[in-house]
């Protein structure tokens, strides 16, 4: 309850708010007082900012006096929510915000000392939605799984990154950035990021089943060639 509540009065665009305490404090070193709004303001952010670090504090420590999950699955869903209950003009501000908050969640796994991650990123249902609305969604993941790719704190945490699902179904443009990720941290593994994407229900069922007949095939293509192998040396050997 405290952690919504915290949550929701802490700045959700956090550029911003930097960009305004940094214009406060030039104001400042330039012998400028401030406004009484601005702080009141700024008082405010760092009391929220104190209270929530706290909670955090209280937060990891309750986590670590249990064991710690192996695997974390996270469903990113609710964007066109929080852009309507914000009333946000363009739905891609939203994704962009939850892709940001990926760095707040990395950053707890890495804490914690969690092995493994995976992101439902994606549907395909998702994918089958207005044309406006997919462009934005996979602009936004195209952005930020570039960003991973030459974000320092997945290089120092060796964090791996792996696409799975339909990604045939994918523009060229998302696969070039997925499969660049891929190629950029494949030599790590203290922590795998999965990221699923173009995925479903039906379509996993349908792969898995594929992917089973293709292995019972294979295994009775072994053991054919196998018996025909024993059936030779046999032959051969009675001669």
């Amino acid at each position: 309850m405290l952690g919504s509540m915290l949550a929701g009065l802490l700045p959700h665009d956090r550029t911003s708010d930097n960009a305004d305490r940094r214009a406060l404090r030039e104001k400042l070193e330039n012998g400028v007082d401030p406004t009484p709004a601005e702080a009141s303001s700024l008082a405010v952010s760092d009391m929220l900012r104190l209270l929530y670090w706290l909670y955090a504090f209280r937060l990891r420590r309750q986590i670590r006096s249990h064991p710690v999950p192996r695997h974390v699955g996270i469903i990113l869903d609710g964007n066109r929510r929080y852009a309507r209950k914000h009333r946000l003009t363009h739905h891609r501000a939203a994704y962009d915000l939850g892709a940001e908050k990926l760095d707040d969640v990395l950053a707890w796994c890495f804490d914690l000392g969690i092995p493994a991650v995976t992101l439902w990123v994606c549907s395909i249902d998702n994918l089958r939605g207005s044309q406006a609305e997919v462009s934005d969604i996979l602009a936004a993941v195209e952005t930020k799984i570039e960003a991973l790719a030459q974000d320092p704190a997945i290089h120092r945490h060796c964090v791996r990154v792996k696409a799975v699902g339909r990604l045939d179904l994918l523009p060229p443009s998302t696969r070039t950035a997925l499969r660049a990720a891929e190629r950029a941290t494949a030599d790590y593994g203290s922590l795998i990021l999965t990221i699923a994407i173009a995925y479903g229900g039906r379509e996993e069922i349908a792969d898995a089943v594929r992917d089973l007949v293709r292995e019972k095939v294979r295994h009775v293509y072994r053991q054919s060639l196998k018996r025909s192998r024993l059936w030779r040396s046999t032959t051969t050997s009675t001669r």
